[in-house]
C-alpha cells in the first residue's frame, strides 16, 4: 500500500498521498519492527509472529520508494538494512532463491516464485537487488538478481501468466537501465517533474546537499543543479532540465 501511495503521489503530485504513505510507514516501524526485526502481525498483549520473506521484501521496496521521492536518508538506510536482513534470514543454500520462512519449525522449506494473490516475493527481492545494486554500484547484488532471473527462464516461458514480476525484471535487464541523479538546491523540484514521467527502466534519486553515495560523489556544484544520467556507470554530460535528460535516454535507445 505504501508503494501504491507513492505511485499515486508521483503521478498526481498531490502531497497528501505522500504524507499518508509516510504515516503508514512510520506506524509499521513503530509497531512491526521490534528489536531490529520485522514481525508479521502485532496486537496488544498478543504473541508476536516473526515476519516472512514477503514482509521483508515489500518493506524494503517501500523504503526505497519513499527515499526516491523524498531524498531522506533514513529511508535509504532502512531499505539497505532490510535487504541485508533478508539475505541473512531467508537465503536458501541449495538454490538462488529465498525461503518463505526463516524458522526451522517446518518439516520442509517453502520456496515460491510465482505471483499469487500478491506479487512473487522472490521476484520483488530480485527487483530490490537490481535497484540497490545500481544505486550502490554493487556488482554482487546485480549478479544475484540476474542469476535469479536466469533460473526462472524455463518457468516463465511455459506459464507467462503467472510470472509478471519476473517479466518486469526481464525488461529491465533487456533494455538499457539508467541511474538518474539530480544534485543541487533545485533537486526536489526536478524530482517532482521526473515523477510525472513513467520511467520503469531507471532509478531516479536526488540530493540538495553533497553526499558520499556513489551516485552523488563529486557531482555537487555550489549554486547549481545538475542531472546526471548514467548507464552501467558510464555518465553522460550533465544537463539542467528533465527534457534534456530524457533526450539523452531516447538517443541511447535509438
Amino acid at each position: 500500500m505504501i508503494s501504491g501511495l507513492v505511485d499515486v503521489y508521483k503521478a498526481l503530485g498531490d502531497v497528501k498521498y505522500l504524507h499518508e504513505a509516510q504515516k503508514v510507514y512510520t506506524s509499521l516501524l513503530k509497531n512491526a519492527y521490534r528489536f531490529q526485526n520485522l514481525v508479521h502481525s502485532y496486537k496488544k498483549n498478543s504473541k508476536l509472529v516473526a515476519a516472512f520473506l514477503d514482509d521483508y521484501v515489500f518493506m524494503t521496496k517501500a523504503s526505497f520508494d519513499l527515499y526516491s521521492v523524498t531524498t531522506e536518508l533514513e529511508y535509504l538506510d532502512q531499505a539497505t538494512k532490510l535487504l541485508n536482513q533478508t539475505k541473512e534470514k531467508f537465503t536458501d543454500s541449495e538454490s538462488v532463491f529465498y525461503k518463505f520462512n526463516s524458522g526451522k519449525e517446518l518439516i520442509s522449506k517453502i520456496i515460491t516464485t510465482n505471483d499469487g494473490v500478491q506479487p512473487s516475493a522472490n521476484a520483488v527481492m530480485a527487483q530490490n537487488l537490481l535497484k540497490l545494486g545500481h544505486f550502490y554500484y554493487n556488482e554482487a547484488y546485480l549478479n544475484e538478481s540476474k542469476n535469479m532471473l536466469i533460473a526462472m527462464h524455463e518457468k516463465i516461458a511455459s506459464f507467462p501468466e503467472s510470472y509478471s514480476q519476473w517479466f518486469a525484471l526481464q525488461l529491465n535487464m533487456t533494455f538499457p537501465y539508467y541511474e538518474i541523479a539530480v544534485v543541487g538546491n533545485k533537486a526536489p523540484t526536478l524530482l517532482s517533474e521526473f515523477n510525472t514521467k513513467h520511467l520503469p527502466n531507471a532509478i531516479v534519486v536526488g540530493s540538495s546537499k553533497p553526499k558520499n553515495q556513489n551516485l552523488f560523489e563529486s557531482r555537487f556544484v555550489a549554486g547549481e543543479t545538475y542531472i546526471y544520467v548514467s548507464e552501467e556507470r558510464a555518465c553522460k554530460l550533465p544537463v539542467q532540465t528533465v527534457d534534456e535528460a530524457l533526450e539523452q535516454m531516447e538517443t541511447e535507445r535509438y
